[in-house]
Protein backbone atom coordinates (compact mmCIF):
# COMPACT_ATOMS: atom_id res chain seq x y z
CA UNK A 1 0.00 0.00 0.00
CA UNK A 2 0.78 3.27 -0.99
CA UNK A 3 2.98 5.61 2.48
CA UNK A 4 0.67 8.24 4.29
CA UNK A 5 2.79 10.94 4.88
CA UNK A 6 1.03 13.64 7.54
CA UNK A 7 1.93 15.76 10.42
CA UNK A 8 1.43 12.25 13.02
CA UNK A 9 4.49 10.79 10.81
CA UNK A 10 7.30 10.85 12.66
CA UNK A 11 11.19 10.86 11.39
CA UNK A 12 13.99 8.91 12.83
CA UNK A 13 17.82 8.55 11.48
CA UNK A 14 20.36 6.20 12.64
CA UNK A 15 22.84 8.58 12.79
CA UNK A 16 23.24 12.52 13.57
CA UNK A 17 25.40 14.59 11.56
CA UNK A 18 24.98 18.18 11.30
CA UNK A 19 23.71 18.44 7.98
CA UNK A 20 21.30 15.29 8.98
CA UNK A 21 19.75 17.46 11.60
CA UNK A 22 19.57 20.38 9.38
CA UNK A 23 17.96 18.60 6.98
CA UNK A 24 15.00 16.64 9.22
CA UNK A 25 14.37 20.51 10.85
CA UNK A 26 13.97 21.37 7.33
CA UNK A 27 11.96 18.67 6.23
CA UNK A 28 9.68 19.45 9.07
CA UNK A 29 9.35 23.29 8.32
CA UNK A 30 8.35 21.68 5.02
CA UNK A 31 5.61 19.15 6.50
CA UNK A 32 4.45 21.99 8.43
CA UNK A 33 4.11 24.52 5.31
CA UNK A 34 1.90 21.78 3.52
CA UNK A 35 0.39 19.31 6.21
CA UNK A 36 -2.70 20.30 8.20
CA UNK A 37 -3.36 18.87 11.53
CA UNK A 38 -6.75 17.26 10.30
CA UNK A 39 -5.14 14.22 8.92
CA UNK A 40 -3.00 12.49 11.33
CA UNK A 41 -2.76 8.89 10.55
CA UNK A 42 -0.92 6.68 13.86
CA UNK A 43 1.68 4.68 13.73
CA UNK A 44 4.29 5.36 10.73
CA UNK A 45 7.18 6.42 10.36
CA UNK A 46 10.24 7.88 7.94
CA UNK A 47 13.17 6.11 9.17
CA UNK A 48 16.64 7.36 7.55
CA UNK A 49 19.28 4.79 7.71
CA UNK A 50 22.99 4.70 6.48
CA UNK A 51 23.83 2.38 3.61
CA UNK A 52 27.71 3.25 2.84
CA UNK A 53 27.53 0.70 -0.05
CA UNK A 54 25.69 2.88 -2.34
CA UNK A 55 27.24 5.33 -4.58
CA UNK A 56 28.06 8.80 -2.76
CA UNK A 57 25.43 11.24 -2.24
CA UNK A 58 22.77 8.93 -3.55
CA UNK A 59 20.09 7.03 -1.67
CA UNK A 60 16.71 4.36 -1.88
CA UNK A 61 13.26 5.14 -1.15
CA UNK A 62 11.34 1.87 -0.36
CA UNK A 63 7.48 2.51 0.87
CA UNK A 64 5.60 0.05 2.94
CA UNK A 65 2.07 1.08 4.01
CA UNK A 66 3.69 1.89 7.80
CA UNK A 67 7.03 2.95 6.95
CA UNK A 68 9.16 4.82 4.43
CA UNK A 69 12.77 3.97 4.74
CA UNK A 70 14.82 6.21 3.23
CA UNK A 71 18.24 4.49 2.38
CA UNK A 72 21.10 7.04 1.79
CA UNK A 73 25.24 6.51 1.30
CA UNK A 74 26.35 9.77 3.24
CA UNK A 75 25.23 12.86 4.76
CA UNK A 76 24.03 14.32 1.33
CA UNK A 77 22.10 11.50 0.09
CA UNK A 78 20.31 11.76 3.19
CA UNK A 79 19.80 15.52 2.62
CA UNK A 80 18.83 15.21 -1.15
CA UNK A 81 16.42 12.13 -0.46
CA UNK A 82 14.58 14.55 1.65
CA UNK A 83 14.68 17.23 -0.12
CA UNK A 84 13.36 15.20 -3.33
CA UNK A 85 10.42 13.40 -1.03
CA UNK A 86 9.12 17.78 -0.24
CA UNK A 87 9.56 18.49 -3.99
CA UNK A 88 7.44 15.52 -5.06
CA UNK A 89 5.10 14.55 -2.55
CA UNK A 90 4.61 17.98 -0.19
CA UNK A 91 4.89 20.09 -3.36
CA UNK A 92 7.53 22.88 -2.44
CA UNK A 93 9.30 23.69 -5.36
CA UNK A 94 13.67 24.68 -5.30
CA UNK A 95 12.76 28.37 -4.80
CA UNK A 96 9.67 28.10 -3.02
CA UNK A 97 11.12 31.05 -0.53
CA UNK A 98 12.63 33.69 -3.68
CA UNK A 99 9.01 32.85 -5.18
CA UNK A 100 7.14 33.49 -2.44
CA UNK A 101 5.29 30.15 -3.28
CA UNK A 102 1.53 30.03 -1.10
CA UNK A 103 1.18 27.00 -0.31
CA UNK A 104 -2.63 25.01 1.14
CA UNK A 105 -2.01 22.61 3.65
CA UNK A 106 -3.89 19.01 2.48
CA UNK A 107 -4.41 16.38 5.47
CA UNK A 108 -1.89 13.91 3.51
CA UNK A 109 0.70 13.45 1.14
CA UNK A 110 0.74 9.77 -0.83
CA UNK A 111 3.85 8.85 -1.49
CA UNK A 112 3.45 5.33 -4.18
CA UNK A 113 4.59 2.39 -3.14
CA UNK A 114 7.90 0.69 -3.98
CA UNK A 115 11.19 1.76 -4.54
CA UNK A 116 12.84 4.98 -5.59
CA UNK A 117 16.36 5.42 -6.14
CA UNK A 118 17.53 8.96 -6.58
CA UNK A 119 18.96 10.27 -9.51
CA UNK A 120 22.92 10.29 -9.72
CA UNK A 121 24.92 13.69 -10.51
CA UNK A 122 25.92 14.54 -14.14
CA UNK A 123 29.54 15.34 -12.47
CA UNK A 124 31.15 15.20 -9.43
CA UNK A 125 31.64 18.74 -8.40
CA UNK A 126 28.25 21.02 -8.22
CA UNK A 127 28.01 24.83 -6.54
CA UNK A 128 27.74 28.66 -7.03
CA UNK A 129 30.65 31.06 -6.15
CA UNK A 130 28.57 33.73 -3.89
CA UNK A 131 32.39 35.73 -3.31
CA UNK A 132 31.81 37.91 -6.60
CA UNK A 133 28.01 38.78 -5.56
CA UNK A 134 28.03 41.88 -2.79
CA UNK A 135 24.57 42.30 -3.04
CA UNK A 136 23.64 38.99 -2.22
CA UNK A 137 25.83 38.70 0.47
CA UNK A 138 24.49 42.25 1.56
CA UNK A 139 20.87 40.68 1.30
CA UNK A 140 21.67 37.94 3.18
CA UNK A 141 23.41 39.71 6.20
CA UNK A 142 20.21 42.03 6.63
CA UNK A 143 17.52 39.10 6.26
CA UNK A 144 16.74 37.16 9.57
CA UNK A 145 17.96 33.21 7.73
CA UNK A 146 19.54 34.83 4.71
CA UNK A 147 22.23 32.94 4.28
CA UNK A 148 20.54 29.92 5.25
CA UNK A 149 17.87 30.40 2.23
CA UNK A 150 20.74 30.22 -0.20
CA UNK A 151 22.59 27.32 1.22
CA UNK A 152 19.04 25.74 1.19
CA UNK A 153 18.39 26.50 -2.61
CA UNK A 154 21.99 25.33 -3.39
CA UNK A 155 21.15 21.77 -2.10
CA UNK A 156 17.77 21.91 -3.31
CA UNK A 157 19.73 21.91 -6.70
CA UNK A 158 21.91 19.42 -5.66
CA UNK A 159 24.49 21.45 -4.76
CA UNK A 160 27.07 20.15 -3.35
CA UNK A 161 30.31 23.10 -2.47
CA UNK A 162 30.05 26.47 -2.24
CA UNK A 163 32.49 29.98 -2.53
CA UNK A 164 31.63 31.84 -0.01
CA UNK A 165 33.17 34.78 2.05
CA UNK A 166 30.80 34.52 5.01
CA UNK A 167 29.30 32.00 6.84
CA UNK A 168 31.40 28.97 5.30
CA UNK A 169 30.76 27.08 8.92
CA UNK A 170 27.03 26.82 8.24
CA UNK A 171 27.19 25.75 4.83
CA UNK A 172 29.67 22.99 5.71
CA UNK A 173 26.83 22.31 8.75
CA UNK A 174 24.30 21.75 6.13
CA UNK A 175 26.25 19.84 4.28
CA UNK A 176 28.11 21.55 1.56
CA UNK A 177 31.83 21.38 0.78
CA UNK A 178 33.53 25.06 1.39
CA UNK A 179 35.68 26.14 -1.63
CA UNK A 180 38.88 27.86 0.31
CA UNK A 181 40.14 31.46 -0.67
CA UNK A 182 42.78 31.08 -3.07
CA UNK A 183 44.74 34.04 -1.97
CA UNK A 184 44.67 31.44 1.43
CA UNK A 185 46.27 28.28 -0.28
CA UNK A 186 45.70 25.09 1.92
CA UNK A 187 44.26 27.74 4.48
CA UNK A 188 48.29 29.38 4.89
CA UNK A 189 47.87 33.13 4.61
CA UNK A 190 49.48 34.03 1.18
CA UNK A 191 52.90 35.56 2.88
CA UNK A 192 53.29 33.10 4.95
CA UNK A 193 52.60 30.58 1.57
CA UNK A 194 55.23 32.37 -0.08
CA UNK A 195 58.04 32.08 2.65
CA UNK A 196 61.66 31.77 0.78
CA UNK A 197 62.59 28.77 3.29
CA UNK A 198 61.42 25.85 1.63
CA UNK A 199 61.84 24.13 4.86
CA UNK A 200 59.35 27.03 6.55
CA UNK A 201 56.82 26.86 3.45
CA UNK A 202 56.10 22.85 4.35
CA UNK A 203 55.93 23.28 7.85
CA UNK A 204 53.27 26.23 6.89
CA UNK A 205 51.41 24.15 4.48
CA UNK A 206 51.67 20.86 6.50
CA UNK A 207 50.50 22.84 9.89
CA UNK A 208 47.36 24.30 8.19
CA UNK A 209 46.41 21.09 6.51
CA UNK A 210 46.47 19.13 9.96
CA UNK A 211 44.51 21.58 11.16
CA UNK A 212 41.82 21.49 8.72
CA UNK A 213 41.60 17.89 7.98
CA UNK A 214 38.34 16.91 9.63
CA UNK A 215 36.36 18.95 8.09
CA UNK A 216 35.45 18.78 4.28
CA UNK A 217 36.26 21.32 1.48
CA UNK A 218 37.45 22.21 -1.68
CA UNK A 219 41.44 22.65 -1.06
CA UNK A 220 42.91 25.70 -2.72
CA UNK A 221 46.85 25.41 -3.84
CA UNK A 222 48.86 28.34 -4.45
CA UNK A 223 52.26 29.64 -5.37
CA UNK A 224 50.99 33.27 -6.42
CA UNK A 225 53.90 34.68 -4.00
CA UNK A 226 56.61 33.21 -6.05
CA UNK A 227 58.57 35.07 -8.27
CA UNK A 228 61.69 34.44 -10.93
CA UNK A 229 60.49 31.51 -12.13
CA UNK A 230 61.22 31.93 -15.79
CA UNK A 231 60.55 27.94 -16.73
CA UNK A 232 57.61 27.30 -13.96
CA UNK A 233 60.40 24.70 -12.63
CA UNK A 234 60.04 26.08 -8.71
CA UNK A 235 56.42 26.53 -9.05
CA UNK A 236 56.03 22.75 -10.08
CA UNK A 237 57.62 21.78 -7.76
CA UNK A 238 56.21 23.69 -5.10
CA UNK A 239 52.69 22.47 -6.32
CA UNK A 240 53.43 19.02 -6.56
CA UNK A 241 54.89 19.72 -2.85
CA UNK A 242 51.06 20.74 -1.56
CA UNK A 243 49.28 17.87 -3.53
CA UNK A 244 51.29 15.10 -1.94
CA UNK A 245 51.33 16.74 1.78
CA UNK A 246 47.79 17.50 0.67
CA UNK A 247 46.98 13.78 0.11
CA UNK A 248 49.33 12.21 2.74
CA UNK A 249 47.10 13.82 5.08
CA UNK A 250 43.25 13.81 3.42
CA UNK A 251 43.31 10.74 1.12
CA UNK A 252 41.13 11.96 -2.09
CA UNK A 253 41.24 15.64 -1.61
CA UNK A 254 39.75 17.66 -3.96
CA UNK A 255 42.11 20.57 -4.77
CA UNK A 256 41.78 23.56 -7.65
CA UNK A 257 44.39 26.25 -8.21
CA UNK A 258 43.71 29.95 -9.20
CA UNK A 259 45.81 30.48 -11.78
CA UNK A 260 46.77 34.54 -12.37
CA UNK A 261 49.19 36.70 -12.89
CA UNK A 262 52.52 34.81 -14.75
CA UNK A 263 51.40 31.72 -13.45
CA UNK A 264 48.44 32.13 -16.52
CA UNK A 265 51.44 32.40 -19.19
CA UNK A 266 53.64 29.64 -17.54
CA UNK A 267 50.43 27.29 -17.58
CA UNK A 268 49.40 28.38 -21.32
CA UNK A 269 53.26 27.86 -22.45
CA UNK A 270 52.85 24.24 -20.77
CA UNK A 271 56.18 25.07 -18.29
CA UNK A 272 53.58 24.79 -15.21
CA UNK A 273 52.85 21.25 -14.75
CA UNK A 274 49.66 20.68 -12.88
CA UNK A 275 48.89 17.32 -10.78
CA UNK A 276 46.09 15.69 -12.28
CA UNK A 277 43.86 15.72 -9.86
CA UNK A 278 43.93 19.67 -9.11
CA UNK A 279 40.98 21.37 -11.35
CA UNK A 280 43.07 24.50 -12.86
CA UNK A 281 40.99 27.32 -12.66
CA UNK A 282 41.90 30.21 -15.45
CA UNK A 283 40.71 33.49 -14.54
CA UNK A 284 37.99 35.24 -16.34
CA UNK A 285 38.17 37.25 -19.55
CA UNK A 286 37.73 40.98 -19.30
CA UNK A 287 34.34 42.48 -20.10
CA UNK A 288 34.99 44.57 -23.31
CA UNK A 289 34.23 48.22 -22.65
CA UNK A 290 31.15 49.48 -23.68
CA UNK A 291 30.98 53.21 -25.00
CA UNK A 292 27.87 54.60 -24.74
CA UNK A 293 26.23 58.06 -26.71
CA UNK A 294 23.36 59.40 -26.35
CA UNK A 295 22.34 58.71 -29.96
CA UNK A 296 18.34 58.03 -30.28
CA UNK A 297 17.07 55.01 -32.52
CA UNK A 298 15.34 55.84 -35.19
CA UNK A 299 12.07 54.05 -34.37
CA UNK A 300 12.11 54.08 -30.13
CA UNK A 301 14.03 56.91 -29.18
CA UNK A 302 16.03 54.73 -26.69
CA UNK A 303 19.84 55.13 -26.15
CA UNK A 304 21.88 53.31 -28.35
CA UNK A 305 25.58 51.84 -27.38
CA UNK A 306 28.49 52.29 -29.45
CA UNK A 307 30.58 49.55 -30.75
CA UNK A 308 33.95 48.84 -28.77
CA UNK A 309 36.91 50.86 -30.86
Amino acid sequence: MDFMLSRATRVTAQWASAPVQHAVARFWRDMEMTLSTTGFVPDNRLMICLAPALPPESYTLDVTENQLTLCAADDLGAVYGLLDISRHYLGVAPFWFWNQQQFEPKPFATVPEGRITGPAAAVGLRGWDLSDAPWLSAWADATENGWEMIFESLLRYRGNMVRTDKQADLAAAMGLRPVQNPQTPLGAAPQQAAAENPEERHKIWQDSIRALKTSPRIWALGIDGMRGDPDGTASTAALQEQWQLLNATVPGAAAYILLQGETVALYQEGKLKIPDSVIPVLPRPPVPAVRAALVPARSTGCVQPLPPR
